[in-house]
C-alpha cells in the first residue's frame, strides 16, 4: 500500500509540475496579488511589482558576466535519479532522466530488433507519411522492449472511406487468440464509421501483430499526424506486445486484463521514449503531452489522482476521463519505468 501512496503521489507531483504553467497564465503585465512574490515560468523571473495603483508581474532580466570565449562549455547536472519506490518522492524530479538514460542502456545493449514491419495499403489509400518513420520506431521500440516476448511481424493494413470494405476482408483473415467482443472485420469497419476515417486498432492475431489504420482524406484532415514521425505506430506495436504476452494464458483480450491507466499509459510510456532523441527533446515532448490535453479531474491532489486510478483499473472504464489515461497513464509509468 506505501508503494501505491508514493506513485500517486509522483504522478500528483508531475501532474501539477507540468501543467503549472498553462494553468497559471503569468506573464509580463499580468496582474498579481502579493506585492514581492517571485514565480518562475519557463526559465523566466517574474517578480510581482507596484505599478501605479495595480500589482503586476514584472520580468526580471539580469545580465550575465561575460564568460572568455575560450571558456568550456558545461552542461547543466541532471537531477538525482530515484533508485526505488522508497525514494521516488524526494527524487522525483529525476524521473524523466532516469527514465530516458534506461531507454538509452537498452538501445546500447540491444542492437537489433526482434520483429519486421510490413505496411499494405488500400487501392485507393495513400501513405501517411514516409514508411521509414514506422520502420525506423518500431524498430527502436523493439530493441528496448528486448526482454518481451514479441511478434516476429508486425503488419500494418491502412485504408480509407473507400476502401474500408478490402481493409475488413483483410482483417477478416485473421484469427485471435482470444474472445473478442468485436471480430477483426468489424474493428476496421468502426475506424471508418463517422465522417472519416481515423484512428488505429492493434491485435495480436495469427502469430503477428496486426495493425488497421484507418486514414482519413485528405490524410491531414485531423491534424498533421506526420509530427509524432512514427511515435504513433511504436504506440500501437506496444499493443501487439501486450497481446503476446498473454496469448496462450488468457482467453480474454488484454485491453480487459489491464488497468485502462496501464494499457494505454505503457504504449505512451515507451513510444514518447523511446522516440526522443535527446533528453531534452524527451523534456519538451513530454511537457506537450502534460500541457496540451484538458485536465479532467477536480484538481491535482493525491486524493484526486488515487480516485482515477482505482475507477480505471478494470474495464470499462470511464469515458468521461479517458484521454487521461494517456497522461497520467503514462506518467504513472514513466515513473516504475525509472526505478
Amino acid at each position: 500500500m506505501k508503494r501505491l501512496i508514493s506513485l500517486i503521489l509522483i504522478v500528483s507531483f508531475a501532474a501539477s509540475s507540468n501543467t503549472y504553467e498553462a494553468s497559471a497564465a503569468i506573464k509580463a503585465g499580468s496582474t498579481c496579488k502579493t506585492k514581492g512574490e517571485t514565480k518562475v515560468v519557463a526559465s523566466s523571473k517574474f517578480t510581482c511589482t507596484k505599478t501605479g495603483k495595480k500589482l503586476v508581474w514584472v520580468l526580471k532580466i539580469s545580465k550575465p558576466n561575460p564568460t572568455p570565449s575560450n571558456s568550456p562549455k558545461t552542461e547543466e547536472p541532471s537531477p538525482t535519479f530515484p533508485t526505488s519506490l522508497a525514494n521516488l518522492k524526494e527524487y522525483f524530479e529525476g524521473i524523466p532522466y532516469s527514465a530516458w538514460s534506461d531507454v538509452q542502456k537498452k538501445l546500447e545493449l540491444n542492437p537489433l530488433p526482434k520483429t519486421s514491419v510490413s505496411i499494405t495499403y488500400g487501392s485507393n489509400t495513400k501513405a501517411r507519411y514516409s514508411e521509414d518513420f514506422t520502420k525506423e520506431k518500431v524498430f527502436l521500440g523493439s530493441r528496448v522492449m528486448s526482454s518481451f516476448p514479441q511478434p516476429s511481424e508486425v503488419r500494418f493494413y491502412e485504408f480509407n472511406k473507400l476502401d474500408v470494405n478490402w481493409g475488413k476482408e483483410e482483417a477478416s483473415k485473421y484469427v485471435s487468440p482470444f474472445k473478442l467482443g468485436q471480430s477483426f472485420s468489424n474493428q476496421a469497419e468502426l475506424l471508418c464509421s463517422g465522417e472519416d476515417c481515423d484512428g488505429a486498432v492493434t491485435n495480436y492475431a495469427s502469430g503477428v501483430g496486426l495493425v488497421l489504420v484507418g486514414v482519413s482524406t485528405p490524410i491531414n484532415r485531423y491534424g498533421d499526424i506526420s509530427r509524432f514521425k512514427g511515435q504513433n505506430d511504436l504506440h500501437e506495436y506496444v499493443h501487439a506486445v501486450q497481446g503476446i504476452i498473454f496469448a496462450g494464458k488468457q482467453t480474454s483480450p488484454p485491453p480487459t486484463l489491464l488497468p485502462c491507466w496501464y494499457s494505454e499509459g505503457q504504449p505512451q510510456a515507451v513510444s514518447i521514449l523511446t522516440s526522443s532523441s535527446s533528453i531534452k527533446d524527451y523534456l519538451n515532448v513530454r511537457r506537450g503531452w502534460m500541457k496540451d490535453n484538458r485536465w479532467m479531474l477536480p484538481d491535482m491532489t493525491s486524493k484526486s489522482i488515487e480516485t482515477f486510478l482505482a475507477d480505471n483499473m478494470k474495464t470499462p472504464c470511464p469515458q468521461s476521463t479517458n484521454s487521461l489515461n494517456y497522461t497520467v497513464g503514462y506518467i504513472a509509468l514513466e515513473a516504475l519505468v525509472s526505478v
